[in-house]
């Protein structure tokens, strides 16, 4: 890219999209703000369309977030990570759902109330974001100081 489209666009270096091939895209910029770069990963079915209907599709879906700036990239890269061999094992499937977190045990308190878990993997709405991580601090926090009253 010859320009900044997340800064320029004012917004954060991150996207998570459920809409398109792009699952996560990062901004891949240098600290001086000379070279510009975006890097993401696909959905796994991504894989299953051509090479050029691929960038199509990742383009589109570019623009509709950052701008028609975005339609006309200096290079584009396509790798199928899955398929290269120094990254993948043959065979191995694409997770297709996240794990289950909030397990009871771990929404409890152990030691006579001294010993709680309070990590993003306790909370049973958003386990494994940040989201998770301060709502299980929040549940934590509540436990603490209604055994304390």
């Amino acid at each position: 890219m010859e320009q900044h489209l997340i800064i320029g666009a004012g917004i954060a270096g991150l996207l998570m999209s459920q809409n398109g091939p792009i699952k996560e895209m990062h901004d891949h910029c240098d600290a001086a703000g000379t070279t510009f770069g975006l890097m993401g990963f696909l959905h796994p079915s991504a894989t299953t369309i051509s090479p050029e209907e691929r960038k199509k599709q990742v383009l589109q879906q570019i623009v509709r977030h950052f701008g028609a700036d975005a339609l006309s990239p200096l290079a584009y890269y396509d790798t199928l990570w899955a398929q290269q061999p120094l990254t993948s094992e043959p065979g191995v499937q694409p997770m297709t759902m996240k794990p289950p977190y909030g397990h009871p045990e771990l929404r409890q308190s152990y030691w006579d109330g001294r010993l709680h878990f309070a990590a993003a993997e306790t909370d049973h709405l958003f386990g494994g974001y940040m989201d998770g991580a301060v709502g299980a601090a929040e549940r934590a926090m509540q436990t603490v100081v209604s055994d304390k009253c």
